[in-house]
Order: structure tokens, then C-alpha cells, then sequence
């Protein structure tokens, strides 16, 4: 059969802070040439860019993202691959564990979330918006293991509002739940989705 759907992740989750590239700038900072006076100089206009290295990152590209405007977070369910194949329970997908990733800047409009290694299971990463109006961003996956072939997935832009889902990841697969050609088939009724693999992967997401 074929169709799609989305399940819903868990309550809100903690935040995270931002990995600074330079220290914290005082306003008696030497004037640098060009410089008007009383004006402090942008960090970030000459920031070296720091790669990502975690096995799994969320990366962002939006304006002013380095000041706090959005906050990610990771709902995580441990899943061993041994059990790929078969659905998980609606008892077994309450177990779910919050995760803080990493936020490092990459680049002045860039920042990645990164987790450093990524068992197997399912990741919902979502996010928040700091501010009083949602925030638009354009995401990306980036995998960093020698088991998954494609090491960049492109999500596309987000609308960022209070609690956001913005992708689900099936490890160590590296399967997007939202991308429906990563699958053969699916089966949907009133309490659940689940899509299936040839090979016998299963993935089934409670409504």
C-alpha cells in the first residue's frame, strides 16, 4: 500500500548553548581601522569555521542564528537493529530519552547541532523558537560514519515555531522518516503508520 504520515514526538526538551569562537569582546576594545567610534566590532564577521565531527548533526543556515534564536533538541527511542524488523510496541515508544546536542557555529549564518555518536534507534530532532515570532531556517542532515553511503541529506526550510519537529532518522539505516522513496510500502490506521523496507526493515510511528 502506499501513502504517508507523520507521528508526533514527545513534550518540550532542554536547551543548549553555543560553542564561542572568539571571547567575549569588551566595549574598550581597541578601535580597529574603519571602525567608528563606540561601536564594538562583530565577532562573527571574521569567524574561522569549525567542521562538523559527531557521527550525526542537524545543520541550520538562517539569519542571526548565532544569537539564540533557535534552540534544538533530540527525542530519543534505543532501539537494538537486531529488532529493525519487527514494529515497536506503543509501550516500548513511550521510552524515550531527551537529548542536548552540541550547538557549534560553522559559519556566521550556519550552526550545527551535533551528537557525537548515534546508537541505534530513532532521533526526532526538534526545535524551538527563542523569540516572540517563528523563525525560518533552511536544515540539513550530515552523517558522519562509514556505514551510511550519502553523507548529506538536504530537509529543506522550516517555519520554526515553540516546539517544532523538523526531521526523524532511523539509526544506524540513516533512513528519514519523511522520505517516502526510502521505502517500499506502508500500512496506516487510526493509531499508528508503518512503513516497511524489501529487506525487512520496519519502522512503525504512533499517532
Amino acid at each position: 500500500m502506499q501513502g504517508s504520515g507523520t507521528g508526533k514526538g514527545g513534550p518540550g526538551g532542554s536547551g543548549s548553548g553555543f560553542l564561542p569562537l572568539l571571547p567575549r569582546l569588551r566595549a574598550d576594545v581597541p578601535k580597529a581601522p574603519g571602525q567608528a567610534a563606540g561601536t564594538i566590532p562583530n565577532p562573527l564577521k571574521h569567524a574561522v569555521a569549525v567542521p562538523p565531527t559527531g557521527e550525526l548533526s542537524l545543520e541550520l543556515t538562517g539569519k542571526d542564528l548565532a544569537s539564540g534564536k533557535i534552540k534544538v533538541y533530540i527525542v530519543y527511542q534505543k532501539y537494538p537493529k537486531k529488532l529493525h524488523n519487527q514494529p515497536m510496541s506503543i509501550e516500548e515508544s513511550r521510552n524515550v530519552d531527551y537529548l542536548t546536542p552540541k550547538m557549534v557555529l560553522t559559519t556566521p549564518q550556519t550552526l550545527a547541532a551535533i551528537l557525537a555518536t548515534a546508537g541505534d534507534g530513532f532521533y526526532e530532532f526538534k526545535a524551538a523558537a527563542q523569540t516572540e515570532s517563528p523563525v525560518r531556517a533552511e536544515f540539513s542532515l550530515a552523517f558522519n560514519r562509514p556505514d551510511i553511503a550519502k553523507k548529506k541529506r538536504a530537509i529543506g526550510a522550516r517555519v520554526v515555531g515553540k516546539d517544532t519537529t523538523i526531521v526523524k532518522i532511523m539509526m544506524p539505516e540513516g533512513i528519514i522518516w519523511d522520505d517516502n522513496d526510502a521505502f517500499d510500502g506502508n500500512i496506516e490506521d487510526s493509531q499508528s503508520v508503518t512503513k516497511y523496507k524489501s529487506d525487512g526493515v520496519v519502522w512503525k510511528q504512533y499517532k
